[in-house]
């Protein structure tokens, strides 16, 4: 019965290790080394470079919209406010700031 169990145990064994060498070997050389940890890292900061470059196009279109500068600048204030308000926190008047902030632009471009 022993055995059997001992089987069982072995093949999982087996199976979990070669599915993780067939996740992790990104350079397909049967082992799990140095070399896939360079690759991974590279393929890390491509993809954090690129986002980082997409939020930063982003962020500047967005910066340059009036209704976006009145959301800030009404989250700054409604933030500043709530802090010393007990029951409101400050990222809830931040968010009402910025919505009235948002409003105040959208009434000002009609």
């Amino acid at each position: 019965m022993f055995d059997g169990v001992k089987k069982i145990v072995k093949a999982g064994k087996d199976l979990t290790v070669k599915t993780a060498t067939n996740l992790a070997d990104l350079n397909n050389d049967g082992v799990v080394d140095e070399k896939d940890l360079r690759i991974a890292t590279d393929s890390i900061k491509t993809a954090a470079h690129k986002t980082a470059s997409a939020t930063g196009e982003v962020i500047k279109d967005a910066s340059k919209s009036e209704i976006v500068k009145e959301a800030a600048a009404g989250a700054l204030v409604g933030g500043a406010i709530a802090a010393v308000v007990p029951v409101v926190g400050v990222p809830a008047g931040a968010v009402v700031g910025a919505v009235l902030g948002a409003k105040k632009a959208f009434a000002d471009k009609k």
